[in-house]
């Protein structure tokens, strides 16, 4: 997989799922590469995802890692500070939104409404 940029809240955040520069951040932090799944560095804009993982595993951590750079951007501490009771919030919200994903009448309901910006004939409160 590639490197991906994202935009969150306006700002632009890389995305690496490069072994390397993954393996090279942890040592960085003092992180054991076997024990994370990701690192949201956000003085740098960038996450580093731990490539070694499951499909379900890596989606987790993409979304959680991504939960850490919206707490940043938006200065929402317990989003984007990593301490053990936040690392916990935060895994919560990102099992949450897995749990919707996988549900294909959410996914339908997503894709409605961002293709027709509306839902069963509202628009949104916009005219």
């Amino acid at each position: 997989m590639s490197n991906i940029e994202l935009t969150i809240f306006g700002e632009k955040y890389k995305v690496t799922f490069a072994k390397d520069e993954f393996t090279k951040k942890c040592e960085e932090y003092d992180f054991y590469p076997e024990s994370t799944r990701g690192i949201c560095v956000n003085n740098e804009r960038m996450i580093y995802i731990n490539p070694e993982q499951d499909f379900r595993s890596m989606l987790h951590t993409i979304i959680h890692e991504c939960l850490h750079a919206m707490g940043n951007v938006t200065g929402h501490r317990e989003l984007a500070e990593s301490t053990v009771k936040n690392e916990m919030f935060v895994d919560m919200i990102a099992s949450g939104i897995i749990q919707l994903l996988e549900q294909d009448n959410f996914v339908s309901l997503l894709k409605t409404f961002l293709k027709e910006g509306k839902i069963d004939g509202s628009t949104n409160g916009q005219n």
